[in-house]
């Protein structure tokens, strides 16, 4: 079975805080093989995101702008806003920018009903944690569990790879 993992912005700033570059060099060199296999995704919302602090994530992700997928199909549009309903809370939508977390879902359900044919997976990936009650404003991990969509942390997707450092 063959996995792809779609990051949050979160997932990226946590990556960069826990395991630094300089650090875990064979880290990100693994993520490097995901991301030019095509098993390492975004939605281009979150590279706009990353774009507001220039850091080494930044760096790293400018030199592979590939994983960045701009989502203009009607299906995901249509996914996205769907999204936007149902969990109302879950962005702001009064700010200038759209924010990335359902696109990051919807490019994951878009993904998922694609790769199922194949036996494959698409999996969120978020540094975020679930609401811890009713009342709360909903995180990536609620919505992915609305949708059926599995969703890792940074180490459960190092774990899922097998990578021993």
């Amino acid at each position: 079975m063959s996995v792809i993992y779609c990051m949050d912005t979160s997932a990226w700033i946590g990556m960069k805080q826990v395991y630094p570059a300089k650090t875990f060099l064979t880290l990100w060199q693994k993520l490097d093989t995901l991301a030019k296999s095509s098993h390492l995704i975004s939605p281009h919302e979150v590279y706009k995101e990353l774009e507001r602090k220039d850091d080494e994530v930044l760096k790293w992700v400018k030199q592979r702008k590939q994983i960045f997928l701009k989502l203009n199909d009607e299906e995901i549009i249509a996914l996205t806003l769907e999204i936007e309903t149902k969990f109302p809370k879950l962005v702001d939508t009064l700010k200038e920018t759209p924010e990335a977390d359902p696109f990051v879902v919807a490019l994951a359900c878009l993904n998922k009903k694609n790769l199922q044919m194949f036996g494959d997976e698409c999996i969120v990936v978020s540094e975020e944690r679930p609401r811890s009650n009713a009342y709360a404003k909903p995180k990536i991990p609620d919505v992915c569990m609305y949708y059926n969509i599995r969703h890792f942390s940074n180490l459960d997707l190092i774990d899922n790879e097998g990578w021993k450092f």
